[in-house]
């Protein structure tokens, strides 16, 4: 079964250990494409998930075998401090949903599950999703016969064989194909609408005016609004913060010293990556940009105090000459 991660999957995974890593592919694998849940309708359980993540063992290797029950527990719960995953287990029942994953895209079909098959009318022809996805079969006309019993000149015989409609059964990133409409993309139920004003396109705008923020407030006009800043972003977008929330964030990274390079590295950690890398590293920026408002706050009143009438006796002092 091929798989296919995200940008905000692969920023979210980005730096993390080769063990989440794998941790995380192996979710993706037992993932449903139509709700993005993991164990809903193929149960699993810890041991499964023990058993998923067996290393085998070699000379010089650490961390091989099957992990214990409680690293897989530790791996899931560093999995979703990373916004890679949720926990929605009920009862008994082990559910994890896997929020920045793409659904109904491109697999429909559950794990677990056979692909639909395709009856064959035609011999010596194939079923395959390549062959489906040229587009649909010529159309073939008919022998009818005109009033004389004859055969109109330039017409194909019958063959005899009754021509089916064929359908792509495997959802594409378009949405699904159907062979015998024409072959062109239809959306997919439940993906954003890829025309000019609609949500993906609102999303990107927003995600340019948080990068040219973030330009401005570190003094960076030649940085470049690559793959991996544009996804960060947007997977926190996504989250749900709003763009002044993502500048006050930005806010926060530039008024820590540590950040900008005064760390025993001597190096600035202030990229709009790492930024809005995931919802703890937000959060921590957001609590730096409103401790430095306090501090603010409390100069700007220690040094403008409210000027207000001033009561009491007054004395006037004559200096002799």
């Amino acid at each position: 079964m091929a798989i296919r991660l995200e940008d905000a999957e692969l920023a979210a995974l980005s730096g993390q250990r080769p063990e989440l890593w794998q941790r995380y592919i192996v979710l993706r694998t037992l993932m449903d494409y139509h709700t993005g849940l993991v164990g809903a309708n193929r149960r699993i359980s810890w041991r499964s998930l023990q058993e998923a993540l067996y290393v085998e063992p070699g000379q010089g290797l650490e961390g091989t075998g099957t992990p214990t029950k409680a690293k897989v527990r530790r791996l899931a719960e560093g999995l979703a401090r990373a916004g890679l995953v949720r926990n929605r287990s009920a009862l008994k029942q082990l559910i994890f949903f896997l929020p920045l994953a793409g659904t109904d895209q491109f697999a429909p079909n559950k794990p677990g599950t056979n692909p639909a098959q395709t009856r064959h009318t035609h011999p010596g022809t194939s079923d395959s999703s390549n062959d489906a996805a040229c587009g649909p079969d010529p159309p073939t006309t008919r022998q009818v016969p005109n009033s004389k019993g004859r055969a109109e000149p330039g017409t194909l015989p019958v063959s005899g064989i009754r021509k089916e409609k064929t359908v792509l059964t495997h959802r594409l990133r378009d949405g699904p194909f159907s062979a015998s409409g024409g072959g062109g993309p239809t959306p997919g139920r439940g993906e954003p609408d890829a025309r000019p004003g609609g949500p993906v396109s609102a999303r990107a705008d927003a995600v340019q005016p948080i990068f040219a923020y973030w330009q401005q407030v570190m003094a960076k006009p030649q940085a470049k609004l690559d793959a991996k800043r544009r996804s960060a972003i947007a997977a926190r977008l996504k989250d749900g913060y709003t763009p002044a929330q993502l500048q006050r964030a930005i806010d926060g990274c530039r008024a820590s010293a540590w950040h900008q390079g005064r760390n025993d590295r001597g190096r600035a950690f202030d990229d709009i990556a790492l930024i809005c890398r995931d919802a703890a590293r937000v959060e921590q920026f957001l609590a730096l940009a409103a401790g430095q408002h306090a501090e603010q706050a409390a100069l700007e009143a220690f040094l403008n105090p409210d000027p207000g009438p001033l009561e009491g006796e007054f004395h006037v002092v004559r200096s002799r000459p």
